[in-house]
């Protein structure tokens, strides 16, 4: 159920309309090995967590401050953590008739995304990092905590990588303190690579 709700809220400033079917993918038979995810109409590969069991596809409609689109979402479960990548389009004319500050400068983009993030979960920022993926697009990272079932404190790590005209998000999120920072999730973060066009 939190994963679900985390979903929704992880559209950002996105108000959820029609949930789509959702689709599962077949649990691989040896889970002590990273599972490969390529997405081939996202343009881009991901190792999830070796812990974490099958991995569930979402596709959802869903209303953004610059239009209607498609956020589709993956989530990998584990017993004490959980790791999502979802990626959706803006339209960049209508981010430019909104706010053309935004739609000029990606960084600021970014840093309004990762504020508004933290803001629709009611979170409460530990620290964030600004960096460059492999020159070609920019990127934001954020750990924050929030509140989850039970009143629990929940930790995340997630990163916002903007390469027009998608926005991709990586989620990390566990009940341990520290584990958004373990060996497993670098490895999960330091995997992602979007293909060569």
């Amino acid at each position: 159920m939190l994963i679900r709700v985390l979903i929704v809220i992880f559209g950002l400033t996105l108000l959820l309309a029609d949930p789509a079917d959702a689709y599962v993918y077949k649990k691989r038979s040896a889970l002590s090995k990273p599972k490969k995810f390529i997405h081939d109409d996202g343009n881009f590969s991901i190792q999830f967590p070796s812990s974490h069991g099958e991995i569930k596809g979402d596709t959802s409609n869903i209303s953004t401050t610059f239009g209607p689109t498609e956020f589709y979402a993956y989530v990998s479960n584990g017993s004490q953590s959980a790791s999502m990548v979802a990626y959706y389009e803006l339209d960049i004319k209508k981010v430019q008739e909104k706010d053309s500050v935004l739609a000029k400068n990606s960084k600021i983009l970014l840093d309004t995304l990762q504020q508004q993030l933290i803001a629709n979960l009611g979170g409460t920022m530990q620290r964030k990092v600004k960096i460059v993926r492999e020159g070609l697009y920019h990127s934001r990272i954020a750990y924050f905590t929030a509140k989850g079932e039970g009143n629990k404190t929940v930790y995340f790590k997630c990163e916002n990588v903007y390469a027009p005209p998608r926005i991709y998000q990586l989620l990390y999120q566990s009940s341990i303190k520290n584990a958004p920072d373990n060996a497993e999730a670098k490895k999960f973060f330091q995997s992602f690579s979007l293909k060569k066009k």
